[in-house]
């Protein structure tokens, strides 16, 4: 078959990964909701979501956090492009040493915004 495609004259592309974004948004099952799935950032972590219509000023989603990488969001508008973003937060974890106090993880830096014209 690739030596019928290069004497047609066509180029021969090799196989290409496809790779999850930092934060994928899907429409939901019905009209007026998304699904947002962030790359998950570890056992325990929980996740932050934000919404906005031009991307500089956030709301909190509902529900704006979630222990699992996805949380799916109703009661938007449909015909409305949407923006959205997540922050991954680690929980507490105790230093070795006995003498410390216990340290945080904590909060990881927000997403780059992914925009979606709801449904």
């Amino acid at each position: 078959a690739v030596s019928i495609a290069q004497s047609a004259g066509m180029d021969i592309k090799g196989r290409t990964s496809k790779t999850k974004g930092e934060l994928t948004v899907k429409q939901g099952k019905v009209s007026g909701s998304v699904m947002l799935s962030a790359h998950a950032a570890g056992k325990h972590a929980a996740y932050k979501w934000q919404q906005g219509t031009d991307g500089i000023n956030w709301i909190a989603c509902n529900p704006d956090t979630t222990t699992e990488a996805k949380s799916e969001v109703d009661g938007l508008t449909a015909g409305t492009a949407y923006y959205f973003h997540f922050q991954s937060v680690l929980p507490m974890k105790a230093k070795k040493n006995a003498s410390s106090k216990n340290s945080a993880q904590g909060e990881g830096n927000w997403s780059q915004p992914v925009k979606i014209m709801v449904v």
